[in-house]
């Protein structure tokens, strides 16, 4: 009667002790699902800010090129 009544007990500690590790490993796979959804945005966000960055620094080097030669950078005519 005793051995039975262990053998129980233990069959259902292990049986919540699945059932734990079941709602645990759905809980990641959520989990994984939202940061991967993150991921992708901040991708998009930095795929953005690189061609931002590549069309500031195209201007810049464009200003530059305009003082050099003595060309104002507004107008494209030369300072006197």
């Amino acid at each position: 009667m005793t051995r039975a009544l262990l053998s129980i007990l233990v069959c259902g500690l292990c049986l919540g002790l699945g059932l734990v590790s079941v709602h645990l490993q759905s809980e990641n796979y959520a989990r994984a699902a939202r940061l991967d959804e993150i991921k992708r945005r901040c991708d998009l966000i930095e795929a953005g800010n690189e061609s931002l960055r590549f069309k500031i620094n195209s201007r810049l080097r464009g200003l530059e090129e305009q003082v050099d030669l003595g060309l104002s950078p507004e107008h494209g005519i030369p300072e006197r």
